[in-house]
């Protein structure tokens, strides 16, 4: 009878408001500053790593009800808005897309306060798991997109980075070239050889980007994690750093050009303090709305430019080469296995079997990244999917301005809208043919 009684209340309340809305006149005109007001009133917070917390959040019918009229007055103001240049145009996408996202999030928390379900480690095994799956794409991609279609792109780059892998890896071992290590506790000596590999990068960057600024050097330190941290680095922008963690006692040498591209120069770094000084549409910066979606930009960025390794002179040493196709290829192999767990009903046994038979080589983390998506769901292709897009266009632009494209503005570009949501790149033509693109 509980039950029933919030539900009826929650749709009663929720018809009484719509008619007596639709009852007034729609506004003729609507200020920026109020749309921004109504929708910064809004809080939308940042990604919620933890399904499981996500899934339990404490609502009530009620709260739910002020949301759901929040949402229909963002809504009817985003709707009446006539922008007048390509920012605001940008920040109206992003206002649809927040409140369709945040709609998807009543709906089901609604449900689940009629029908608490727990969580053991598939959105899949959920009553509501396709429309939770969808809700987490939108949340961390930036768009509702297909199970299958994402999949697919994990597929082919995963076929795509194996095949390179195996190639190199055979070269290896005819050649019996060795690896080098360092114990992991000569920091001073790990870190001195992270900014040799700086300064190689640097004397490289402008084939690949346009002349910089002034901008804050990296720094660049020991992990302050503890030994269950199972990541080989991170960084951290409000101190500059980017952090080393070594897994063992011994420090593999050849991890570290690659690890120094994601988190350093180009990668998250670079992205960071472009962001900070020539971003594009700057007034949207730091909006919780652009919690949507933003992470497949930044997570993707970093992931792009670690295939600019050679072009700035890394990864010419075979190790270092075989290590970043590695972890291409496992992170590609994670996202058929997010989407097998969460959309297909995989069991462990299942996404193990899937890992072995097609990628042997990653056993020694084959536990560690299944846990980490039970846990996580969907954000683990952030990387893979915002990389793709990054690349898809790039071959886009190539394709149709054959000789005349200009890969050192093509990336300047993308860093300068990173700040925003990947979805934004279906923009990118108008956006920078537009005149008032420093705006």
């Amino acid at each position: 009878m509980n039950k029933l009684f919030h539900g009826l209340l929650f749709l009663m309340t929720w018809l009484s408001t719509a008619i007596g809305d639709s009852k007034g006149e729609m506004p003729e005109t609507v200020k920026w500053e109020a749309l921004i007001d109504e929708m910064a009133a809004l809080e939308v917070t940042a990604p919620q790593l933890d399904f499981a917390v996500l899934l339990q959040q404490n609502h009530d019918s009620k709260s739910l009800l002020q949301r759901s009229n929040q949402l229909k007055r963002a809504q009817t103001l985003v709707h009446n808005f006539s922008a007048t240049n390509h920012c605001q145009n940008l920040k109206l996408e992003v206002f649809n897309h927040v409140i369709t996202a945040e709609k998807l999030r009543i709906q089901l928390a609604q449900q689940q306060l009629t029908h608490r379900q727990q969580y053991q480690g598939s959105i899949a095994q959920l009553e509501l798991g396709k429309s939770w799956y969808r809700y987490l794409s939108m949340l961390w991609l930036g768009e509702a997109i297909n199970p299958d279609e994402l999949y697919q792109i994990g597929f082919n780059d995963f076929q795509k980075a194996i095949g390179q892998y195996r190639d190199l890896k055979e070269k290896i071992e005819q050649n019996q070239l060795l690896r080098s290590f360092l114990s992991s506790d000569e920091d001073a000596v790990i870190q001195q050889k992270y900014k040799d590999i700086e300064h190689q990068v640097l004397r490289f960057l402008e084939t690949q980007f346009t002349a910089q600024g002034d901008w804050t050097a990296l720094n660049i330190a020991r992990s302050l994690q503890g030994a269950d941290f199972p990541a080989p680095g991170y960084y951290d922008s409000s101190n500059q750093t980017m952090y080393y963690h070594p897994l063992s006692e011994r420090y593999d040498v050849s991890q570290m050009e690659w690890l120094y591209l994601h988190e350093g120069i180009p990668g998250h770094h670079f992205q960071s303090q472009v962001n900070a000084q020539s971003t594009m549409c700057h007034q949207l910066q730091a909006d919780g709305a652009l919690s949507y979606g933003r992470m497949a930009f930044v997570e993707g960025w970093a992931a792009y430019v670690e295939t600019l390794g050679v072009e700035l002179g890394l990864l010419k040493k075979p190790h270092s080469r075989l290590y970043a196709l590695k972890w291409e290829a496992l992170r590609a192999m994670r996202v058929m296995i997010d989407v097998g767990i969460h959309a297909k009903a995989w069991s462990d046994k299942t996404a193990r079997q899937h890992w072995l038979q097609l990628f042997p080589e990653g056993e020694d983390v084959m536990e560690r990244e299944i846990n980490r998506i039970k846990r996580w769901p969907m954000q683990v292709n952030s990387y893979v999917y915002g990389k793709h897009r990054i690349e898809q266009l790039k071959l886009h632009l190539k394709a149709k301005e054959g000789d005349a494209f200009d890969v050192r503005l093509y990336h300047q570009n993308l860093l300068k809208i990173s700040h925003l949501p990947i979805h934004v790149l279906s923009q990118y033509e108008q956006l920078f043919k537009s005149k008032e693109s420093s705006s």
